[in-house]
């Protein structure tokens, strides 16, 4: 879709899945990560992006925003404990919502990612849960050929803010970080 000098995408889907036997891994107390056969699951849900395109002279801007409502749940257990039926799968948000900003000038690119996760049950019964978070990243590159070679520069800083979050129970995910890293390809 064109509106001016602007080009938007919008994307959506829609999806269903039933699964017989569906392998689970969930951490044990030992913080060991371990399979679960569950019985039967119905996993379904929507995906959403939108993106808008600009560009001018030697510039180029990108924004993203996507949206995803996923629902998960045991429709058929194995044991007579019935407290996991029609319950959302541990681990697995209902709502993740993300968006970007990418600016490009010939070979220069600056680029901002922003995530956040809605809270995650822990158990099947959907009685303990890890409270929501979000999480940033910036990414810088700068590619040059010489030669005939390509030349790249790269750097990236991992969780912007130092959101102090755990994806899994009990294991707290690292802090700020960055990575420099320098490519060569001929």
């Amino acid at each position: 879709i064109r509106a001016g000098s602007w080009s938007i995408v919008p994307e959506a889907t829609l999806f269903s899945l039933l699964v017989d036997d569906w392998i689970i891994w969930l951490p044990g107390s030992d913080g060991l990560f371990r399979p679960g056969n569950l019985r039967k699951v119905w996993s379904r849900g929507v995906e959403t992006s939108l993106r808008l395109q600009r560009s001018w002279q030697r510039w180029s801007m990108q924004v993203q925003a996507r949206y995803q409502f996923v629902r998960a749940t045991n429709t058929s257990v194995y044991t007579v404990d019935q407290s996991a039926l029609n319950k959302q799968l541990p681990y697995v948000p209902q709502h993740t919502l993300g968006g970007g900003f990418q600016v490009t000038r010939g070979q220069l690119r600056l680029t901002y990612l922003h995530q956040w996760y809605a809270g995650r049950y822990t158990n099947a019964s959907n009685t303990t849960a890890l409270p929501a978070y979000s999480t940033a990243q910036f990414i810088a590159g700068y590619n040059h050929l010489w030669k005939g070679n390509a030349i790249g520069l790269n750097f990236r800083i991992n969780n912007c803010w130092n959101t102090d979050y755990q994806s899994i129970a009990y294991q707290p995910m690292p802090g700020r970080s960055w990575i420099l890293g320098v490519s060569f390809g001929w």
